[in-house]
Order: C-alpha cells, then structure tokens, then sequence
C-alpha cells in the first residue's frame, strides 16, 4: 500500500487503520499529495512516484512467482 501523507482524501487515521487491518501488508508513505503517482496531477511528485516505483516491482518480483 501506498500513500501521500499529504493526501487530503486519505488521512493519516485511515492510513493507520490499513496497518492495523493489513498488518502483514507493506505500508509506505511518501512526503507527497494524493496524486504523486500521475505526471498529469499538480500533486505529481517524481522522486516519490520514481520509488514508489522500485517498491512496486521488487515486490511483484518477490510475490509473482
């Protein structure tokens, strides 16, 4: 799972409640809005969406086989 902890549509207690409800999930929250993950959204952050990224597809690696 993954967040903008500045993401006004998804709070930090709702970002605690899918740790609480997912605790084997992997959890990461990135210093950015709701839409860092889109080159098309004001919220846009590449350094984040870039690692995001990384994360995603190590985890695909690890759990697609």
């Amino acid at each position: 799972l993954q967040f903008g902890e500045r993401d006004p549509l998804i709070p930090a207690n709702h970002v605690a409640a899918q740790r609480r409800a997912f605790a084997a999930a992997e959890v990461h929250v990135y210093a950015a809005g709701h839409g860092f993950n889109c080159g098309e959204r004001a919220d846009f952050d590449e350094a984040a969406s870039a690692l995001a990224l990384k994360r995603t597809l190590a985890f695909l690696d690890r759990h697609a086989r």
